[in-house]
């Protein structure tokens, strides 16, 4: 979730669970050994939250504010300082005797700025640029005390020399620090799809020949990045490679493609088609159950042998009179990346994390997930 950082009377919520069977718990101010806390940034020391109980839910603000929302929820008030800007992410929790509180985590948005940018602060940039004067289409500098100046034209013609390089260094940078993709980040990006001489149209179709639009492609050149982009309607990509042999990576929720695929580029018939073939879980018998399905990829390879786990943590909204089970269900991605649960509850919360994650994340299915008797947690998740 996001929180505009230095904003004032912010609510968050927390689960609260009995450690030893996972039953729902109420907790209060007076709950034996009650401690919440929450930290600020990924270095932060915990920061002790004074406990409070609000009568209803309709109450104003109170900083350490708790009550129970319903079943395992509860809702917290945040101190205002712990949304104090200066920092790109906040997280909560707590513990009590007996007790299992799971918190949260939240990024501060609206920022001027986070902090350092690589070593670079605020105040560094700003000297490194004072002396630069935007006159119209010109930048002059003084440069050792010569003054120099650059047009547009220039600086466009430098642009197109290193653009397409710098940026996909960049990307590729990406895959090796976090060892996974961003593909918002690389569609935001829109230079991802190479620089070589010869033109070629990938078409990405499923076992129906349907094609299929948004399906997320990274083209490799001894597993080095060389193209990426996501299809568009018709099923298309179109990249830009020199002569060679590329390996090819695809992925989309809900298909599995092929891994060990390579595309030959001789300057020729270049285009190519591939499938991607679409998955279909066997849904859930029982009226007003889904199967739910959660892809686990690395840089577009689905990734087998993860464990994810998810629990129950509400009923539907508005509905009363019915009890859950907070069992924990542990299931292991299979070869194509893909974990699946099922009989979920439409309407219903959940709570879901990967591999030993300590924060969980709650997932809502959503009221017309009945219609195809299955639901992507993945894209619920975000």
């Amino acid at each position: 979730m996001d929180i505009k950082a230095g904003s004032t009377d912010q609510s968050v919520s927390f689960a609260a669970f009995t450690t030893a069977t996972g039953a729902a718990v109420t907790v209060t101010s007076a709950t034996a050994g009650l401690s919440l806390w929450y930290r600020r940034g990924t270095a932060g020391s915990k920061t002790a939250i004074s406990p409070s109980d609000l009568s209803a839910l309709t109450d104003a603000h109170a900083d350490g504010g708790i009550l129970v929302v319903g079943g395992q929820e509860h809702r917290l008030d945040l101190p205002d300082a712990a949304v104090a800007a200066g920092v790109d992410r906040i997280e909560w929790g707590g513990e009590a005797t007996g007790i299992t509180i799971d918190g949260g985590t939240a990024n501060l948005v609206g920022q001027a700025t986070t902090g350092a940018v690589g070593e670079a602060t605020t105040d560094a940039i700003k000297t490194k640029t004072d002396g630069l004067n935007f006159t119209g289409t010109d930048v002059k500098a003084t440069l050792d005390g010569e003054e120099v100046t650059t047009d547009a034209a220039s600086r466009n013609a430098s642009k197109a020399d290193v653009s397409g390089l710098a940026l996909e260094s960049t990307a590729q940078q990406i895959l090796e620090d976090t060892g996974t993709t961003i593909p918002a980040l690389i569609a935001a990006l829109d230079v991802g799809t190479g620089s070589g001489p010869n033109e070629v149209v990938l078409t990405f179709v499923d076992q129906d020949e349907t094609a299929v639009q948004s399906v997320s492609v990274g083209i490799y050149d001894g597993g080095v990045l060389t193209a990426l982009g996501s299809t568009i309607a018709g099923g298309t990509l179109t990249v830009y490679l020199a002569s060679g042999t590329y390996d090819v990576r695809a992925f989309k929720t809900g298909y599995q493609f092929t891994a060990g695929q390579t595309l030959e580029v001789d300057g020729v018939d270049d285009d190519a088609e591939f499938t991607i073939t679409r998955l279909t879980p066997a849904p859930s018998t029982e009226l007003d159950r889904v199967t739910g399905r959660y892809l686990c990829h690395v840089s577009r390879v689905p990734d087998d042998g993860v464990e994810v786990s998810l629990a129950q943590y509400a009923t539907p909204s508005g509905e009363v009179g019915n009890a859950w089970d907070n069992d924990i269900e542990t299931q292991t991605s299979d070869a194509n990346g893909y974990v699946y649960f099922t009989d979920l509850i439409v309407g219903a919360k959940y709570r879901i994390r990967r591999g030993n994650e300590v924060a969980w994340t709650i997932v809502t299915i959503p009221a017309d997930a009945d219609e195809d008797g299955y639901v992507d947690l993945t894209s619920l998740i975000g």
